[in-house]
């Protein structure tokens, strides 16, 4: 069963056949809206799996995560439901059989929960890590904004992206992972220079003649405080998977180091205008349980249909970024 299983996915990949789709991350993000509509006791979400299959995984919000074991006044308790991805390389991959799932086979797709510890006492929410102040946020993205934009790093990354040939129409800026902002003992992070970034962007194209780019954004760590903070920046925060919908052929992906493939899933479902992610390393041995390695797929795409812009190195804030510009006749089918 795990060999024929193996086989049909590894066919599937081999005929170009996409491994995640739109119409699948619809359809869930569709289901994971009506389910918060009315009450969660009893309700599902199905899922279809690549040979077709339906698989049902219940809705937990508001349970108990069963493999607490904190102290008598706190539990960690599940709330939104979010996607689990998995590759066709980590649905392949030889692993102990007493890991192998019929059920599970052929889901590149899979429904988990974000989860939060609450006081049980007090039914209050406690930070999983330490947090600050909306202002305490506020002012110390502005001042990472503002030393960025200052820098020579700035400087040579936006005349870099000035200098390539950029395609018309860009439409907004999807941001994947970029962190929760909300941090109370750092003075500088990563996750501030990669809105910085995002919001640089969006000034750059617009002074470029791209009508009204709209920044999103989506990461399943942001704190309702990040979420007041980007929304002052006019940023919208979606709940996973909507952002992925938002993109297509006229959008701009930024991605530094997730712990999703997220270049697998956008090499499955468009050709976005501009790419700003990890390094795409021709060569390289493919590791099927890494969060985001390029396989063979992404790295046909990136050596077809993408011209890479050299810029600056920052492995401080932005780890191997790379730039990559779609070329002028190359795009996907919307939906796909």
């Amino acid at each position: 069963m795990r060999a024929q299983a193996h086989q049909f996915i590894t066919q599937l990949y081999n005929e170009g056949l996409p491994v995640f789709t739109k119409t699948a991350l619809e359809d869930i993000a569709q289901q994971f809206d009506q389910c918060a509509e009315k009450a969660s006791y009893g309700q599902t979400i199905r899922v279809t799996a690549l040979n077709g299959a339906i698989v049902e995984f219940p809705l937990e919000t508001d349970n108990p995560y069963p493999y607490d074991y904190g102290d008598d006044d706190y539990r960690c308790i599940m709330t939104r439901p979010r996607l689990v991805y998995r590759t066709a390389a980590e649905l392949t991959a030889d692993r102990d059989v007493q890991f192998f799932s019929p059920t599970r086979a052929y889901l590149p797709l899979e429904v988990a929960h974000s989860t939060e510890k609450r006081c049980l006492s007090t039914g209050c929410t406690v930070d999983g890590w330490p947090t600050t102040s909306y202002e305490a946020v506020v002012d110390r993205f502005c001042r990472a904004r503002t030393a960025w934009r200052a820098s020579e790093h700035y400087r040579q990354f936006m005349a870099a992206l000035s200098s390539a040939t950029i395609p018309t129409g860009i439409r907004n800026i999807v941001g994947f992972a970029c962190s929760t902002m909300n941090w109370a003992y750092e003075d500088k992070l990563p996750s501030d220079a990669q809105h910085a970034l995002l919001l640089g962007l969006r000034d750059l194209l617009s002074a470029d003649g791209h009508v009204d780019v709209h920044c999103i954004v989506q990461d399943p760590i942001y704190t309702d405080i990040d979420r007041q903070v980007l929304q002052s920046l006019n940023v919208t925060v979606l709940d996973d998977p909507r952002a992925f919908l938002e993109v297509d052929n006229n959008s701009v992906v930024l991605s530094v180091s997730p712990d999703i493939p997220i270049q697998q899933i956008i090499t499955d479902i468009a050709r976005p205008a501009i790419l700003l992610w990890n390094r795409v390393t021709e060569g390289k041995k493919e590791d099927p349980f890494a969060a985001d390695y390029a396989s063979t797929r992404v790295i046909s795409m990136i050596r077809d249909e993408y011209v890479k812009v050299p810029i600056p190195e920052d492995r401080d804030y932005f780890d191997d970024l790379a730039l990559y510009v779609r070329k002028a006749a190359c795009t996907r089918t919307e939906g796909s």
